[in-house]
């Protein structure tokens, strides 16, 4: 009887094995995952789908596997984010570069993977703040309160259907052909209307970027209203959308956000945002090459439905990754952030992961901006040095990126040569001079 038994258990077993289909040769246990280049976590039933985008990077020199959150939380004994980061920190750190996240962060999807819900360090005494923010910064750090060191990336996909066009975005990306829309930045400056004296940190903040740039590779278009108080009689929308569209190497935001859109701007029919959830269905990209980042408060809030961020990724014809803050993000963090984004610009990373570990890195590090006309006023209105600080250190935390992390970043790639270079018309030159950065050109009103 024990021998019919054991035949029958093994039966079962050999059925239920042939039933779940052929394991993927990609796909790893926690105990013998080797530490590999590119490393992907994501919900079981999400590993059939993200595997083409493993090989993809396999065959451009990336080794990588996929270990699925339901293995990590019966190896950690939890089911849990400090599962996951438990997991990652038993790696060795030194043979491993980039992490990719798959899953929405809300427990309610489909493809729920969690992230940290981490408190704020710092809360305003006068603006509305979140006073905890989703984060996946503690996936990429060594050690709990340690500077990162992986580059960490998520695709927010809350069902399997949104995943597969979320990977074909992402494996579209690697693709871009070389040519001059390496060399271009779109910069749009809103303002944080708030009080004067957080207007002028913004200024500051944007004119920093700007000034501070040292690489002659990139060419910076500047659309902004902070040159004039007048208001537009025209709506702003298409004009950002035909600079979205025309997929640069990236687009930078600042100003004011909201989870489902990018900020307000002010026009004859009252305040309007610039670019909503809804108008995704509008961007048409020839390549989803694009990075876009957004200095602005929640846009990158990858738990709420209906979110910017998610909407982007989701579109077949969007941008291939997108930075943003998961809460409310302080002026003060915001203005330092756009500091140091324009130190990375001079010699940016290879990829949208490697620029957010630069980002986050600097971030953890520093205790100011180092720029006086930023820290002395800044540090009057918030309460002194120890309150500076932790507005940055919180701006490391709630920013986090949207998108495979190994995604090239084009301005990192060489220029196209002069001759491979169309004629530039007047709305649309920013030419460096030899020998010395180039001024941007402002190209609209926003605000």
């Amino acid at each position: 009887m024990p021998h019919r038994l054991g035949c029958l258990l093994i039966c079962l077993l050999l059925t239920a094995e042939a039933l779940a289909g052929p394991r993927s040769p990609l796909l790893a246990e926690p105990l013998s995952c080797p530490a590999v280049p590119y490393l992907v976590i994501c919900p079981e039933k999400a590993v059939g789908v993200v595997e083409p985008l493993v090989r993809l990077h396999q065959q451009s020199a990336l080794p990588g596997r996929i270990v699925s959150a339901e293995a990590i939380y019966k190896w950690a004994g939890q089911a849990s984010p400090s599962a996951i980061a438990s997991f990652l920190r038993h790696l060795p750190r030194s043979q491993m570069k980039f992490v990719l996240l798959v899953g929405c962060a809300d427990a309610k999807a489909e493809l729920f993977l969690p992230a940290t819900m981490t408190p704020a360090r710092y809360v305003h005494p006068t603006l509305a703040c979140d006073e905890y923010f989703y984060s996946d910064l503690p996936y990429a750090q060594p050690a709990e309160g340690a500077a990162p060191d992986l580059a960490v990336g998520r695709l927010p996909a809350r069902s399997v259907g949104e995943l597969r066009g979320m990977v074909a975005l992402a494996a579209a990306a690697m693709k871009a052909e070389p040519g001059p829309w390496q060399r271009k930045v779109e910069l749009v400056a809103g303002r944080a209307e708030v009080n004067p004296a957080l207007d002028a940190l913004l200024d500051v903040s944007l004119q920093r970027l700007i000034d501070r740039r040292s690489s002659e590779k990139l060419e910076l278009h500047l659309l902004s209203g902070r040159q004039t108080d007048q208001v537009q009689s025209a709506d702003p929308r298409p004009l950002f959308l035909q600079r979205l569209n025309a997929a640069p190497a990236m687009l930078i935001y600042v100003g004011h956000g909201r989870p489902d859109a990018l900020g307000r701007l002010s026009n004859q029919s009252g305040q309007t945002p610039i670019l909503t959830s809804a108008d995704c269905v509008q961007l048409a990209l020839p390549c989803p090459r694009t990075l876009v980042l957004a200095i602005a408060c929640q846009t990158g809030d990858f738990v709420r439905a209906g979110s910017l961020c998610e909407a982007m990724l989701a579109c077949k014809a969007g941008p291939g990754a997108f930075i943003g803050a998961s809460g409310i993000s302080q002026p003060y963090g915001n203005a330092v952030l756009a500091n140091v984004l324009s130190d990375v610009l001079a010699d940016a990373p290879a990829t949208a992961g490697e620029l957010l570990l630069e980002l986050r890195s600097r971030l953890w590090t520093c205790t100011d901006s180092g720029l006086t006309l930023l820290d002395l006023p800044a540090s009057a209105l918030l309460g002194g040095q120890t309150a500076l600080q932790a507005q940055i250190r919180d701006t490391a935390v709630m920013y986090n990126l949207l998108g495979d992390p190994a995604m090239p970043l084009g301005c990192k790639r060489e220029a196209a040569s002069p001759a491979d270079r169309p004629a530039r018309s007047t709305a649309d030159s920013v030419a460096p001079r030899a020998g010395a950065p180039s001024k941007p050109r402002a190209l609209g009103g926003f605000d």
